[in-house]
């Protein structure tokens, strides 16, 4: 069990049972800091968050080589297993932004034994590596981030960044996780800040220690959508047009409307139609054939 000095409050928000619990992107769960998992493991959660990335679960038994990671990466969520070594993942195929919206998304991994399934909402995912066939992995599980006294491997953990999001209604193994009544539950759930003290470790095993705080980035979200931003650097610029040397940059704006359809049109629906849903698009296809005709 690692110890920890508390002198400063947990960063994590303790909201309702709608709202679940809230990371805000610099703290983290120790849910179990002796957790088995033995041939076979199942998570159920529902996550609603804005993050492109982010570390939702984790852990990893140094000896041998193997551990168990799930999380958000370039907006596809990721749940990879390394057993003796030899890794082996699952990952979602969203086309855009389905994922980090802000909505609340179902989420269901199982590992059993050589075979990783996935169900995100309604779609499932699933992948299996016939080289792998039993799993005996121990060691602390993490939920939102990591202690610092900890450094993932590369194998394990991709994304540099902990959680920033809500999650709620946890199931581990079947098992329902009362976050927002952690005294009332068999194992005790601690809640901890990046900037909380290290004490010295009693755990025997040992695990890679890292010297020193991760540092991370600081998001700032600006509500104005990017089109906006861009006529306003535009109208900036126009402002200016009268100069030899911004001329040099702004020639685009002597090109003929005909001109700009020829060069930019293709562009644009080719992008449109790249990042199209194809299921989206064969449900709609009477609607978009009519205004086409039309």
């Amino acid at each position: 069990m690692d110890y920890f000095d508390n002198n400063e409050s947990s960063s994590v928000s303790y909201l309702n049972s709608i709202q679940g619990i809230q990371f805000d992107g610099h703290s983290y769960a120790l849910y179990d800091p002796n957790f088995k998992i033995n041939d076979s493991f199942t998570i159920n959660f529902q996550i609603k968050t804005f993050a492109n990335n982010g570390l939702i679960l984790w852990i990893e038994d140094p000896l041998p080589e193997s551990s168990f990671t799930i999380e958000i990466q370039n907006r596809q969520l990721i749940a990879r297993a390394v057993v003796n070594g030899q890794p082996y993942s699952v990952r979602t195929d969203f086309t855009k932004n389905r994922l980090c919206d802000g909505v609340w998304h179902c989420i269901q991994i199982r590992l059993e034994g050589s075979l990783l399934s996935m169900k995100v909402d309604k779609r499932h995912y699933s992948k299996s590596e016939l080289r792998v066939h039993t799993i005996d992995l121990r060691g602390p599980l993490f939920i939102g981030g990591y202690s610092e006294k900890y450094s993932p491997t590369y194998l394990s953990v991709r994304t540099n960044y902990f959680l920033n999001g809500n999650i709620r209604n946890l199931k581990i193994n079947e098992k329902q996780i009362d976050w927002l009544a952690p005294r009332s539950t068999t194992v005790k759930r601690e809640f901890y800040n990046l900037s909380t003290k290290i004490m010295p470790s009693k755990n025997n095993r040992s695990f890679s220690n890292s010297p020193t705080l991760n540092k991370r980035t600081l998001h700032y979200h600006i509500s104005l959508p990017y089109t906006v931003i861009l006529m306003l650097v535009g109208a900036v610029l126009g402002g200016f047009y009268q100069y030899e040397l911004i001329k040099r940059f702004t020639f685009i704006a002597d090109l003929t409307p005909v001109q700009i359809l020829s060069i930019f049109l293709p562009i644009l629906i080719f992008e449109s139609a790249f990042s199209c849903d194809p299921h989206i698009f064969i449900k709609c296809l009477g609607q978009i054939l009519t205004l086409a005709i039309l």
